[in-house]
């Protein structure tokens, strides 16, 4: 029998988990394991599975690429909303795109080799552009019968308006729609007033009942709810759940709080990382026991992405991995490697522009060295020695521009990394998941279910 694999070693509660370099991972009472050949575990074998390693690392690193599939385009930078940490400092004034500009994007967009494109409109509030929204769905959408190619089209988009046109736009064309929600009313309008001081919230419980006749239609897709944690969700884990299910949403998202735009004056919002972990862990078990006890089907997205990852053995294609899934465009016309790099460019930091539509194609900013960086940084789990040691790094990956935010440094220091931290408290959540026979049992249906 081959000598003990490579692997790395992490306690959990009471047992230690092991993972190797191809993910495959087991439990044991022992911090040292010893080859004992297991039907149960492929974790040993007598011999390399050279077929199965390639086939793995070709899917976990996109062996296959051809560019990427999901597209942001901010339309405006001009917001109805006042959010108190808004990332992107919007206002009731800022800049538009113009059609020329978004036609433009969809040019450069469908140079890209893909058979399919997933477009999303952003802002500010998108909507507040809607003649240049419209006319940039028909024209996407015209080239993609004309290439042959397939389009699918999301928003992100307040819901803080009374304006059946525009509702009805979204549902007439198929746009998914993603919302914030934070909570219960007194939550969310503590950081998510309007900018006139008035509460959106009723606006948008009156528009989620119309999304979701449409969606019981089948005319679009469910739509979708964030709630950005901060101080005022601390203790309201059980609010929060129970809200997105009133409003038949039973995809949870649990964003943390990003130090960019006008957060970084809201100190007084912001939690600890242990605080932050607390309320991801009774929220989670919340939805377990809802699942395992009273049968209904309510999961995590950030949660169910990595119990994703670990069990099939590669990346979800959801995954927001910057140039190989994602590039994000200004309303001016400037290419970036994520929404949150575009965001910073808004700002006046322009560090990770990659280039413009109306000069650069895609094969020209894909040979670009500051793009071939981004694309690096991707594999970080064999470029940094601090995450290499990691057994987590396989599936983990704190992004260049919260390292740049938050750390002054595109690479960053895991040693002192906040989000670190987190991440690693949340794959230790998932590992008790996956080992607990109680739960294990739900987070697969997460797998097998979840849209």
């Amino acid at each position: 029998m081959n000598k003990n694999p490579y692997y790395k070693t992490r306690k959990i509660s009471n047992i230690f988990l092991h993972v190797n370099e191809y993910g495959d991972f087991l439990f044991s009472p022992l911090k040292k394991i010893s080859c004992v050949k297991s039907s149960k575990s492929s974790f040993f074998n007598d011999y390399l599975d050279i077929e199965a390693v390639l086939s793995s690392w070709s899917k976990r690193f996109n062996g296959n690429w051809q560019g990427p599939h999901t597209h942001i385009i901010s339309l405006t930078a001009r917001c109805i909303n006042s959010c108190s940490y808004c990332c992107a400092s919007c206002a009731e004034e800022g800049r538009d795109m113009s059609f020329n500009t978004a036609e433009k994007v969809i040019d450069f967009i469908f140079q890209i080799p893909q058979k399919e494109y997933f477009i999303e409109f952003t802002g500010g509030e998108p909507a507040l552009n809607f003649e240049v929204l419209k006319k940039t769905v028909l024209y996407a959408r015209s080239e993609a019968e004309r290439k042959n190619k397939k389009v699918f089209f999301s928003i992100v988009t307040s819901l803080a308006y009374a304006d059946d046109k525009i509702l009805n736009f979204f549902i007439e064309n198929k746009i998914t729609v993603c919302s914030s929600l934070d909570g219960p009313r007194d939550i969310h309008d503590k950081n998510r007033l309007m900018a006139s001081g008035r509460s959106g919230f009723k606006y948008i419980l009156s528009n989620m009942k119309k999304l979701n006749s449409a969606l019981k239609k089948g005319k679009i897709e469910p739509p979708n709810l964030i709630t950005t944690v901060t101080s005022a969700s601390l203790r309201r884990e059980k609010d929060i759940v129970d809200l997105y299910l009133s409003l038949g949403v039973n995809r949870v998202q649990l964003g943390m709080l990003e130090p960019i735009g006008r957060a970084r004056l809201r100190k007084d919002l912001f939690i600890s990382e242990n605080q932050y972990l607390d309320f991801y862990r009774k929220a989670l078990l919340y939805m377990l026991e809802l699942n395992l006890k009273r049968g209904i089907f309510v999961y995590e997205k950030g949660l169910y992405l990595i119990l994703y990852d670990i069990l099939s053995g590669f990346a979800n294609s959801k995954r927001s991995l910057d140039v190989f899934h994602r590039l994000a465009y200004s309303a001016d016309g400037k290419i970036y490697p994520s929404d949150e790099a575009r965001i910073l460019g808004g700002g006046g930091d322009d560090i990770m522009a990659l280039g413009h539509v109306k000069k650069d194609s895609f094969r020209q900013i894909i040979q670009k060295p500051e793009t071939r960086f981004f694309l690096a940084y991707n594999l970080n789990a064999y470029l940094s020695p601090l995450c290499f040691r990691c057994p987590y790094s396989l599936w983990c990956r704190v992004p260049i521009w919260h390292n740049y935010s938050a750390q002054n440094s595109l690479w960053g220091n895991m040693i002192t990394s906040g989000r670190c931290r987190i991440m690693k408290g949340i794959f230790d959540l998932a590992f008790e998941i996956l080992f607990s026979a109680k739960y294990r049992k739900a987070a697969e249906s997460w797998i097998q279910n979840a849209q």
